[in-house]
């Protein structure tokens, strides 16, 4: 018949003359597999452009969450006195210096790089908070110590 594949002829074969019928339809089924996986690389390249172009859509930044967050964390550092020290003051000023830059660039489109400045800013406030509170509690300690060696040349010890 229409078989591919040279196959030897059996005794079974003579006997049942549907089992060629059966070989038919295998050779028929393996033509069609063949012609699929010839395009199958091409599909999977389309396919790989399809949804790495919609990654790229889906994945545009927002920069509204870290606007808020740098925001916040500027505020923060000025509630707990970072203006009032220079070494908080000098951090608090760059914070404030990225979030300006930062706002600029969302105006002119590019997120990606105002979300990195406003990571920045938040950074420096976030430092900034820190020190100030380091600073206040030093403060704190050293008007303690000051309170306990009074009370202590009170009592005469």
């Amino acid at each position: 018949m229409c078989d591919p594949v040279q196959r030897q002829p059996s005794s079974f074969h003579n006997r049942h003359p549907a089992l060629h019928l059966l070989q038919y339809a295998e050779s028929l089924l393996r033509a069609r597999t063949t012609r699929r996986f010839e395009e199958f690389p091409m599909r999977r390249i389309v396919a790989v452009i399809v949804f790495g172009a919609a990654a790229v859509a889906c994945s545009t930044v927002d920069p509204a969450p870290k606007l808020k967050a740098a925001t916040s964390a500027i505020e923060a550092a000025k509630g707990a006195g970072a203006a009032n020290f220079p070494a908080s003051s000098e951090l608090l000023a760059k914070a404030e210096k990225y979030l300006a830059s930062a706002q600029g660039l969302i105006k002119n489109g590019d997120n990606a790089q105002a979300v990195q400045q406003l990571t920045l800013a938040s950074g420096a406030a976030d430092d900034a908070k820190v020190k100030a509170t380091d600073a206040t509690n030093q403060a704190k300690i050293k008007e303690l110590d000051a309170k306990i060696a009074d009370l202590r040349t009170k009592l005469g010890k």
